[in-house]
C-alpha cells in the first residue's frame, strides 16, 4: 500500500505540472477507494479525494487525519465485513467526524459492493452508478 499512495502522489504532481493546474482529485474503486482515502491521509497532494466501498487498515491509514475533504460511497448489501460493509463505513464515518474532517459517507440502500461496475451485472446498479457519479462530480466542481 505505501509504494501504491506514492505513486498515486507522483501521478498527481506530473498531472499538476504538465496539464498547469493547481488541484487534483483522487477517486477509486475497492482496492482503488482504500487507496484514495490512504493518499488523503499520507499525502497533502489531492483537494479531496472519493472512495467507492474501500477502506484502508488503520495501520495505514487513519482516517482522522485525511488532509482534504472525504466523499465516500457504499453499499448497504456490501457484505466485505471490516473493509467496505455498512459497519466499517459508519465507522469511517465516525473516525472523519472526530478528526475534524469535513466529509460526507453515504450508504446506498439495496446495492453491493462493486455497485458502479457494469462488467458485473449481478451487482451493477445503473440508477444509483449514476446518482453516486453525480455526486462526486459536483464534491469535486465544488473544491476546484
Amino acid at each position: 500500500f505505501p509504494g501504491a499512495v506514492e505513486e498515486i502522489k507522483q501521478t498527481s504532481q506530473y498531472f499538476k505540472q504538465k496539464y498547469n493546474v493547481d488541484k487534483a482529485f483522487v477517486c477509486g474503486f475497492c482496492m482503488g477507494g482504500a487507496l484514495s482515502i490512504a493518499s488523503a491521509v499520507r499525502t497533502t497532494e489531492f483537494a479531496a479525494a472519493a472512495p467507492f466501498y474501500g477502506i484502508p487498515p488503520l495501520a495505514l491509514a487513519d482516517p482522522k487525519k485525511a488532509n482534504c475533504p472525504i466523499m465516500g460511497f457504499f453499499g448497504e448489501r456490501d457484505n466485505h465485513a471490516g473493509f467496505s460493509d455498512p459497519a466499517a463505513a459508519k465507522k469511517l464515518d465516525q473516525a472523519l467526524t472526530e478528526g475534524g474532517v469535513e466529509h460526507e459517507i453515504i450508504i446506498y440502500d439495496n446495492v453491493d459492493h462493486a455497485f458502479m461496475n457494469a462488467d458485473r451485472p449481478e451487482v451493477y446498479n445503473a440508477e444509483v452508478a449514476k446518482k453516486a457519479l453525480a455526486a462526486m462530480i459536483q464534491f469535486f466542481n465544488k473544491r476546484l
